[in-house]
């Protein structure tokens, strides 16, 4: 395979998170690896804003943060916290002048709650706020972009982002995403859709991904955010890490269906792997979409088929919804972030509450934490409307 020039290299040089395992990347990491899962029924105390008659209890995976009152949009709220960690992760980002920092923060809708505002105009919820408001903390000249779409937002982001660093836009790149969608309305959309996990009594059990019993997801919310940078501009390489690249495809298949053959999956694979000059041989692990629900987590797994034949059932996997919720915009994002440090700490993280795994699901899956030797991770979003995307990290 050819090897990429140093200046198409873009490495990630800090990273941060806010998830419903915990208010910064290190906690969310420990409590997946311990097997935490964030399921609880929502409360006054937990929940946007109360019932008054709630037509049954709901349960979902929020941040453990109140909604900050001096700050309008939750949205706003919980990217500040991820991308502010990112950049004392990376030691600052004043190295890079502004004129060449760009900034890429997608959601996948407003923030619903700043809706039910006494004055919603000045709640401010245009889904482009985050990265407008990050762009002008760290003062982004490059460009400020809000990429939307759907579940696999997150993970477009960090595409775009990456592209604007190999185009020559920017050195530097804000990337991630956010989104906060625990809200009456959402939740009764996606019950009605059938798509909801039965919590049966125990909320933190009911999200179970590739599991033979699985039968949806929980909502969550939080975000991601990382510090993009062209791999000859800086020496300070998160762990070596680096984002090699990946693709974007789509499945026209409908609004709220997919290819359940995995045949379109598939091809967005091997797009992902021909970008990056790399085989499936390469691939040492794969993060997981893993929804939860009956027809895409078996989909996914075709898909997987079709690209590793064979080999499938010796790639490790896994997915980690069944720990935080479905965090909708920021599931690409949070779950790259947490494949990055499965390769900075080579470890494989579980898959929560896989009890007896689908025997249609032909994949490498584990239940605890284990060490493994991983150089190159896949990582792959599906999302409604057909969104798909696929990015790979390597270390």
């Amino acid at each position: 395979m050819t090897s990429r020039r140093n200046s198409d290299s873009v490495v990630v040089s800090g990273m941060g998170m806010v998830t419903p395992l915990g208010v910064n990347a290190p906690e969310s990491w420990a409590r997946l690896l311990d097997g935490a899962t964030a399921g609880e029924w929502l409360t006054d105390t937990s929940w946007t804003r109360p019932f008054e008659q709630p037509p049954r209890p709901w349960a979902g995976c929020p941040v453990a943060i109140p909604r900050a009152a001096h700050i309008a949009s939750r949205l706003v709220q919980l990217s500040q916290l991820a991308v502010r960690e990112a950049v004392e992760t990376a030691g600052g980002i004043d190295h890079v002048p502004p004129e060449r920092r760009a900034c890429v923060i997608g959601t996948s809708k407003i923030d619903l709650a700043s809706l039910d505002a006494p004055n919603p105009v000045e709640a401010m919820f245009r889904p482009n706020d985050p990265a407008v408001q990050i762009a002008q903390e760290f003062d982004c000249q490059a460009a400020a972009l809000c990429p939307v779409a759907a579940c696999a937002t997150g993970t477009v982001s960090l595409l775009r982002a990456a592209q604007l660093i190999r185009q020559g836009v920017a050195d530097l790149v804000i990337a991630g995403s956010v989104d906060a969608s625990l809200h009456p309305s959402l939740l009764a959309s996606y019950d009605r859709l059938g798509v909801m996990a039965r919590p049966l009594g125990q909320p933190n059990q009911a999200c179970r991904p590739f599991d033979e019993d699985r039968s949806g997801f929980l909502v969550g919310e939080g975000a991601a955010a990382f510090i993009l940078e062209r791999a000859d501009c800086t020496d300070k390489h998160l762990g070596k890490v680096q984002l090699l690249g990946g693709s974007m495809a789509a499945d026209p298949s409908g609004m709220t269906l997919v290819d359940s053959t995995g045949s379109r999956l598939a091809h967005l694979i091997r797009l992902a792997l021909e970008q990056c000059q790399i085989s499936p041989n390469e691939i040492d692990a794969v993060s997981l979409h893993g929804t939860a629900t009956r027809m895409n987590d078996l989909a996914e797994s075709r898909g997987l088929q079709l690209v590793f034949g064979r080999k499938l059932p010796e790639v490790p996997a896994f997915a980690t919804k069944g720990a935080t919720g479905h965090l909708m915009g920021a599931a690409g994002s949070v779950e790259s972030a947490f494949a990055v440090m499965s390769l900075q700490q080579q470890v494989l993280p579980p898959t929560s509450n896989l009890r007896q795994q689908d025997p249609e699901c032909k994949l490498l899956l584990t239940q605890e934490a284990q060490s493994a030797q991983l150089r190159t991770v896949l990582k792959l979003s599906l999302g409604f409307g057909g969104h798909m995307a696929a990015v790979v990290i390597r270390c």
